[in-house]
C-alpha cells in the first residue's frame, strides 16, 4: 500500500486507516513522510505491528546522492536521526526491506554517490557524460570551453591556395580536422586536393575523425603527443620538406620548434580557438560547489585554465577545491597544468582518450571499495574492434564496472607485456578477451557474458 506520509495540517482528524495498515498489508510505503517519521512509528506500533519490523527510510531514492538506513521499526526514527536523513524521502515498512542486501545493485555501481564535475565543450560532453552516470555517479555538466572561429582566417586559405606545395599536413586535434575541412569545403575544394600529401595526426581520435573524410593517416604516432611525432619524424628524411599544420589559434609551440630544429619548412595555419562559453551562468556554478565535488575532468589545458577563470568569477573557494578534489587528466600535459594550478590530488590516463580517462577515473574509485576490484571485469581490447565496443556498451548497460586496454593503443614493453598476458588467457590470442572472476570468456557473447555476471 502507498499512503502519504504528509496529511494536510487542516485536518483534525487523520484519513489514515492505521488499524487496517498496521495489521493488513505487509508492505508500507508512505511518500514525503520523513517529517512526520515519528507519528508514523507510533501509530502503526499502538496499531498492533511488531515493533521488530524490517523499515527503510530512502533519501532521493533512485538519484546518485541516494541514502538509505534501515533497523526495526521500533528504531528506525533514531537512526535516521543519527545519519542526518531530511526529506526528501520515502518510509518502506515490511520484509521486504530484508531483500535489500540482494537488491541494491545501484548503491554497488563503482561511482556511487560520487559527484563529478565535467568540463569539456558543451557539444562534446554526451559520451563521458553518459558512462560516468551510468557507473552511478552525480554528472555536474559545465563546459570551461567552446570552439570559434579563428581571430583570421588569412593563413589557411592561403594553405589551401598552396596545398599543392606542401609534403605533409598535420592534425594534433579531432576538432582541427572538422575546421579544416569545413573550411577546405567553402573553397569549393574536397578530399582528392590531399592526394599527394601524406597526413600525421597526433593520436587514434583524431585519425578516426579523419577516416570520416575518407582519408586513413599515414602516420599515427604510438605516443600521443607533440614529442612522440617529432621522434618518428627524427627517423625520416624530412630536411626541406615543407609541412602544414592546421590547428588552434593557441597551442604549444614544441611541434613547430623541434621540426624546424629538424630542417623542415613549417607553416602554422589557425583554423580554431577555444574560448570561455558565452553566457556562462555562473551561478550554476556556484551551486554545484555547494556540496563537495569528488572529481573534476580535464580533457586538455584549456578546460583547466578557464576552469579556474570561470571558478574565480564565481568567487569559489579555489585553494579548497584544489586541495579536496581530484583533478582527472587526458595525458601529461594537461597534467601538468592540473599540477601547476595547484590540484594535490591528479589522476592521469595513459591513453589520451576519453574513454582511457573515464576507465582510470572507475579504476581509481573502485579500488577505495573493499572488495569490490577482486570482482571487477577486466577486458583486453582492440580500439576498432566491433565487438570489443559492443562488449563494452552491453558491460555499461548493465550497470557493470570494468577495465579495459586497448592493446593496439600501448607501444613497447606495455604492449609486449598486454600480448603475452592475452595469450596466456587465450592462446589465439583474439580480441575481446574478457575476464570476470575466474572465467575468461572470448569474443562477444552477451548471454555467456551474462551469466558469468549472475544477470542472466
Amino acid at each position: 500500500a502507498f499512503i502519504t506520509g504528509h496529511e494536510g495540517e487542516e485536518k483534525t482528524q487523520s484519513s489514515i486507516s492505521w488499524k487496517e495498515l498496521a495489521k493488513g498489508v505487509d508492505t508500507l510505503v508512505f511518500l514525503m513522510g520523513i517529517g512526520n517519521l515519528g507519528f508514523i512509528v507510533e501509530q502503526l506500533i499502538s496499531h498492533g505491528r511488531s515493533p521488530d519490523t524490517p523499515a527503510a527510510v530512502i533519501y532521493k531514492g533512485t538519484l546518485p546522492s541516494q541514502r538509505t538506513v534501515t533497523g526495526p521499526l521500533k528504531d528506525i526514527e533514531a537512526l535516521v536521526r543519527e545519519q542526518n536523513i531530511s526529506p526528501p524521502g520515502i518510509i518502506v515498512v515490511g520484509k521486504v526491506v530484508d531483500l535489500r542486501k540482494f537488491l541494491k545493485w545501484y548503491e554497488n555501481l563503482p561511482l556511487f554517490s560520487k559527484r563529478i564535475l565535467v568540463t569539456r565543450a558543451k557539444d562534446q560532453m554526451g559520451g563521458i557524460s553518459y558512462v560516468l552516470s551510468a557507473m552511478g555517479a552525480e554528472v555536474l555538466e559545465f563546459p570551461t570551453i567552446e570552439f570559434a572561429s579563428p581571430d583570421s582566417f588569412e593563413h589557411i586559405d592561403r594553405a589551401l591556395e598552396e596545398l599543392h606545395t606542401f609534403h605533409w599536413i598535420i592534425f594534433t586535434s579531432a576538432n582541427g580536422v572538422r575546421e579544416f575541412f569545413e573550411r577546405l569545403f567553402k573553397k569549393n575544394m574536397d578530399a582528392r586536393s590531399l592526394a599527394h600529401v601524406k597526413i600525421a595526426t597526433i593520436g587514434p581520435k583524431t585519425a578516426q575523425e579523419l577516416t570520416s573524410y575518407g582519408i586513413k593517416a599515414d602516420l599515427v604516432p604510438k605516443d600521443y603527443k607533440a614529442e612522440g611525432l617529432l621522434d618518428v619524424f627524427k627517423e625520416m628524411n624530412v630536411k626541406n620538406k615543407r609541412l602544414l599544420i592546421p590547428r588552434a589559434q593557441e597551442a604549444r609551440e614544441a611541434l613547430e620548434k623541434g621540426l624546424q630544429e629538424l630542417g623542415v619548412d613549417v607553416f602554422l595555419a589557425p583554423v580554431y580557438k577555444t574560448v570561455l562559453p558565452r553566457n556562462s551562468n555562473l551561478e550554476i556554478l556556484k551551486t554545484m560547489f555547494k556540496e563537495p565535488v569528488d572529481m573534476i575532468t580535464f580533457t586538455s589545458s584549456s578546460t583547466v585554465i578557464n576552469f579556474f577563470k570561470l571558478a574565480e568569477m564565481a568567487q569559489l573557494p579555489v585553494n579548497e577545491i584544489t586541495k579536496h578534489t581530484i583533478a582527472a587528466c587526458i595525458g601529461p600535459i594537461t597534467a601538468k597544468t592540473a599540477k601547476n594550478k595547484g590540484f594535490a590530488n591528479v589522476i592521469e590516463s595513459e591513453i589520451y582518450t576519453v574513454e582511457a580517462l573515464t576507465s582510470k577515473i572507475i579504476a581509481y574509485f573502485t579500488s577505495e571499495k573493499e572488495g569490490i576490484m577482486e570482482n571487477l571485469v577486466k577486458m583486453y581490447t582492440l580500439s576498432t574492434c566491433g565487438h570489443c565496443k559492443a562488449t563494452k556498451k552491453l558491460l555499461t548497460d548493465c550497470g557493470i564496472s570494468y577495465e579495459f586496454t586497448d592493446v593496439d593503443l600501448l607501444d613497447g614493453e606495455s604492449r609486449a607485456k598486454a600480448l603475452e598476458e592475452v595469450r596466456r588467457l587465450n592462446p589465439n590470442c583474439s580480441f575481446p578477451t574478457i575476464v570476470i572472476g575466474d572465467k575468461v570468456i572470448v569474443g562477444y557473447k552477451e548471454e555467456e557474458i551474462k551469466k558469468a555476471l549472475g544477470i542472466s
